[in-house]
């Protein structure tokens, strides 16, 4: 893997995740944000992951409640 040039990393994509770069982006529009999230190999991975369409902890939704998201 090649070195980033950013400014802010988030790493994931879930839900949380892209509020947060959404709200960053916002409050910094010349920021240089990077999100990186892990891919399937294949659409079997993909079957054996999780199930569920969502699942937040009561912090991530205090945050996302900060945020206005």
């Amino acid at each position: 893997m090649s070195a980033l040039n950013c400014d802010i990393l988030i790493h994931g994509g879930g839900p949380v995740a892209l509020a947060c770069a959404a709200w960053t982006l916002q409050k910094f529009p010349d920021a240089k944000l990077t999100l990186i999230d892990r891919n399937p190999v294949d659409d079997a991975d993909l079957a054996a992951a999780d199930s569920r369409g969502i699942a937040l902890s009561h912090g991530s939704k205090l945050l996302l409640d900060t945020i206005h998201a």
